[in-house]
């Protein structure tokens, strides 16, 4: 939860203070400055959407620690998630992260044009939209086949995660966010990778003494960060040149 709220604040911060002028008004000439604003919050903050799944709560970690693996599982296990010790996802392959985040929104009724940025923020949005992931692989999503106990309690934490990503961006129904041009859409998701990119960062130019966005302990809970003030210091650290500006040419 933690990495969705660094990604939502920075991606709103980049877009008020880093991106050009002109490129905004590109946006607004299709999307009233609330609700742009409100979908900037929306895709920072929905953009790894897709790894509240047992596909992806049950890779290895990216070093392959089997310590601190076998502690996150028994976590999710004791929070009720019974079973996924035990679970062998024959097709999790076929459900990335992205992807997943795209199926899911799409589930949640969000305009496609949208999901699709979520779908795409790790540099590839595929040749078609996700149909039939949930259908074909649906234990990827939800730990079972058929419908269980468990399937249940999946369903539940993910429309958790969504409604309060629309209660963080000022939506108050799905209904409210917007469709959006193919030409905004790639603004968009230009905006997301780079705010994905900063907020997945733990130090500035692997210097251990410019902190960005470090890894939390094992044992810390939402209620032991302040995020505001983690998200104040990364920015401090990181901000140094402003909005570039391209030099102009003179041909004489």
């Amino acid at each position: 939860m933690t990495h969705l709220l660094d990604a939502e604040q920075t991606m709103h911060w980049l877009f008020n203070n880093w991106m050009s002028e002109g490129t905004k008004q590109l946006l607004r000439s299709e999307i009233d400055d609330e609700k742009l604003q409100s979908l900037v919050k929306f895709l920072g903050f929905c953009h790894d959407f897709g790894k509240a799944t047992p596909s992806f709560q049950s890779k290895s970690s990216y070093d392959g620690n089997v310590s601190i693996d076998s502690e996150l599982i028994a976590q999710l296990i004791q929070s009720g998630f019974e079973g996924l010790a035990d679970m062998t996802l024959t097709n999790a392959n076929e459900s990335p992260h992205a992807m997943a985040g795209e199926a899911l929104l799409n589930y949640f009724k969000v305009p496609k044009s949208i999901s699709s940025i979520v779908g795409g923020h790790h540099g590839d949005a595929g040749n078609s939209e996700p149909r039939g992931q949930l259908r074909d692989y649906t234990a990827n999503y939800w730990q079972t086949d058929s419908e269980s106990d468990v399937w249940v309690k999946w369903k539940r934490v993910q429309k958790a995660i969504f409604e309060h990503g629309l209660e963080l961006s000022g939506f108050r129904d799905v209904s409210e966010i917007p469709k959006v041009s193919q030409r905004s859409a790639i603004i968009l998701e230009g905006l997301l990778i780079t705010a994905d990119w900063l907020a997945s960062s733990e130090y500035l130019n692997n210097d251990y003494q410019k902190p960005l966005f470090p890894l939390i302990p094992i044992n810390y809970t939402i209620d032991d960060i302040d995020e505001d003030k983690r998200f104040r210091a990364a920015v401090e650290t990181w901000w140094l040149d402003g909005v570039w500006e391209p030099k102009k040419s003179f041909r004489g």
